[in-house]
């Protein structure tokens, strides 16, 4: 079994034994971290779904991210990784937490994750800045992949209380 898949089951128990639904949106992965958690049978009870907004009208359009913050930053930026993290919690009113993923352009990508707490109110628990490492895009992807599914562990291991 591969890291990814070792990962990607680890998440999904950690979803399970803490009753949390998870929504992810993915822009520079293109929703290979869903579809690593995809693999693992009953996921559908946790994980509600992936916004894929790779491109700059997608994250406008899907997700409702203003114009304004890609003047200001870029679609590639922690920002926009954030805002994408939270909109896609916002839309998806069963999801408990989300993950957002943007970045790559510079080798650098940023993970942003976000709950939904009893009152309804959404906060940003996590976010890290780290670089893609590979030679090939296929490897910096994989790698972009396994941190993401990392920190979402590291998240619901030690950071996450579900407020149900």
């Amino acid at each position: 079994m591969s890291l990814n898949s070792e990962l990607a089951k680890s998440v999904a128990d950690l979803l399970k034994a803490k009753g949390i639904k998870l929504v992810l949106a993915e822009s520079c992965t293109g929703g290979k971290v869903s579809g690593k958690l995809v693999e693992i049978p009953g996921i559908s009870e946790h994980l509600c779904g992936s916004f894929v907004v790779y491109r700059v009208p997608s994250k406008m359009g899907w997700l409702d991210i203003p114009q304004d913050l890609f003047d200001e930053f870029t679609a590639e930026s922690q920002q926009s990784a954030s805002a994408i993290s939270r909109s896609a919690l916002v839309k998806t009113t069963e999801a408990d937490i989300s993950l957002g993923v943007a970045g790559f352009e510079d080798g650098n990508f940023w993970i942003s994750i976000n709950q939904r707490l009893a009152d309804d109110t959404i906060i940003e628990v996590y976010k890290i800045e780290l670089p893609a490492i590979g030679d090939t895009r296929s490897q910096r992807l994989k790698n972009i992949v396994t941190h993401c599914l990392s920190h979402i562990a590291i998240v619901l291991n030690s950071v996450l209380k579900c407020q149900k």
